[in-house]
């Protein structure tokens, strides 16, 4: 069932939390007290303005965590810095959800629950939380050198292996030429004389009998 910004404010103005209703184009609908309170504004003169012009985020964070909020009913957890115009911006956690999907022709309503938080306490867990994010990058950034690593490793080795198959197999060949070598010079000798034994041996004959003659 669509809601529209009256009927958001009928349930909101009666509950003590900070509540707006945004479409997921940032633009604000409507506001209870206590979130009119919390920006130090009229509800008349921060209805129809865009939310990252309220906040000191960046309007590509802001985008992001609406992004995320219309594609849940269940609460997203997330951070707006509210900039007031006579104090220090008030930093303070989100939560959102989707109450009316986005249709072809309208934007998604999501309501927006802010809670402010103590400063120091707030920076110091955001600090945490992009620290562990940071970590969580460089581990993974490490994880995918080391793959890249082991890649290059492995044909490295593999190219090694090749080398080696290689240098293996042109020794196996020179040494099959040089024993045919070897066996050639040496049976080329044994067939001259084996092949002259008959000669030989007629030339003994003739020689003893020379002797004898003698």
């Amino acid at each position: 069932m669509d809601m529209t910004p009256d009927q958001f404010l009928t349930f909101a103005k009666i509950l003590p939390e900070a509540l707006l209703l945004v479409n997921s184009h940032g633009n604000i609908l409507a506001m209870n007290r206590p979130a009119a309170t919390l920006f130090g504004k009229s509800s008349q003169e921060l209805t129809d303005r865009a939310l990252d012009e309220v906040v000191t985020d960046s309007a590509e964070k802001v985008a992001k965590y609406l992004q995320s909020c219309a594609r849940s009913r269940q609460m997203i957890l997330g951070s707006l810095t509210i900039g007031h115009d006579r104090a220090k911006p008030l930093i303070c956690r989100s939560k959102g959800a989707v109450i009316q999907p986005r249709a072809q022709d309208s934007p998604a309503l999501i309501m927006l629950r802010l809670e402010k938080r103590e400063s120091n306490k707030f920076v110091v867990l955001n600090q945490k939380i992009n620290e562990l994010s940071r970590e969580n990058l460089r581990r993974q950034r490490v994880q995918t050198e080391l793959a890249e690593s082991n890649e290059a490793l492995r044909t490295a080795l593999t190219k090694l292996q090749n080398a080696l198959d290689a240098i293996q197999a042109e020794k196996m060949s020179g040494l099959s030429k040089m024993v045919a070598g070897i066996a050639h010079e040496i049976n080329n000798p044994i067939n001259f004389i084996h092949g002259n034994l008959r000669h030989a041996e007629a030339y003994y004959d003739d020689l003893l009998s020379l002797i004898n003659c003698y």
